[in-house]
């Protein structure tokens, strides 16, 4: 992790950041970008870069923490704040026209704290503009929903998990897939195949086998059926269930084979409320969450309400 940061530090500019011009994938295959440019996406690339250059520094500081190396941790935090802010400062105004732009502000944690309420609204705004039809790529899909979800915006984010038209999930199982595919449009809407041709002459991607897209499913267990390992405890040492229905859905159920076994949750719409199932293992300890409060349960499986 040391040399990776260190490394990325090394091509930066005199005002800290990494400088454009070289190529960067960005946001691949955002479904707005020419399908023989999948490099050619809405949101600047050079910021997505500078994003997730501060984020590794941000997460290298945690490490170092962990492990008691407090000098690299203070460090690596002072690096990850002034890549942000430097990023921010830059790019905000442009980048916050994206969805892409938006999520990474918030879930890289780019944007200062006082703007991030705002910026999710932005989000929002953006994903109901085009009636939940995906508009990010490989980088921004597995961060829009979290975001929207952290600041309330659950309309939003069911807007995305439901669409049925192209681009979106649901597009896919209804046109056969049994597997995620590479590109949203893999298969047209006509039934014909995406030729996967790229500017280069004689070469083309496509994939119907292919799980970026897939990461949709970590928030479907986190925040719609309410399963994850608690930061503090990890591992699955203490369990997190916060499940965050909504109209759109009367039931859910889900379950993660943890090391201490089996730890799993259902609740379904039960009149104006919801009710339900918690199983946590033998040696770890559940935390269910209502409303913003906190119930310890302990192992074995439990009756909940909310």
């Amino acid at each position: 992790m040391v040399r990776w940061v260190d490394y990325l530090e090394s091509k930066c500019a005199p005002d800290g950041l990494i400088p454009e011009g070289e190529f960067e994938f960005g946001d691949w295959l955002d479904p707005d970008a020419p399908a023989d440019k999948p490099w050619a996406a809405k949101c600047n690339s050079t910021y997505i870069s500078n994003s997730f250059y501060s984020f590794s520094s941000l997460l290298l500081s945690k490490a170092a923490d962990v492990l008691g190396k407090s000098d690299d941790a203070k460090h690596y935090k002072v690096l990850a704040d002034q890549v942000a802010k430097s990023a921010w400062a830059k790019w905000s105004k442009e980048v916050s026209e994206t969805a892409t732009g938006c999520a990474i502000a918030i879930e890289l944690e780019i944007a200062p704290v006082a703007e991030r309420t705002a910026v999710a609204s932005k989000l929002a705004a953006l994903v109901d503009k085009v009636n939940g039809k995906i508009s990010t790529g490989f980088l921004g899909t597995p961060l829009v929903m979290p975001a929207l979800s952290k600041y309330g915006h659950l309309d939003s984010a069911y807007k995305l998990l439901l669409n049925e038209e192209v681009p979106g999930w649901l597009y896919q199982i209804n046109n056969g897939a049994t597997s995620m595919w590479e590109r949203w449009d893999a298969i047209l809407p006509d039934g014909s195949f995406q030729s996967g041709d790229l500017e280069n002459a004689g070469n083309s991607m496509i994939s119907f086998n292919h799980y970026a897209y897939g990461a949709v499913t970590t928030w479907m267990y986190r925040n719609v059926a309410g399963i994850s390992p608690m930061i503090e405890k990890p591992g699955y040492e203490e369990i997190l269930f916060a499940p965050t229905p909504h109209a759109s859905l009367t039931w859910a159920k889900a379950s993660v084979e943890t090391r201490y076994g089996t730890a799993a949750i259902d609740w379904k719409k039960d009149g104006n409320s919801y009710s339900g199932t918690i199983t946590i293992p033998a040696g770890s300890i559940g935390w269910f969450e209502t409303k913003g409060k906190r119930t310890r349960f302990g192992s074995g499986t439990h009756s909940i309400s909310f």
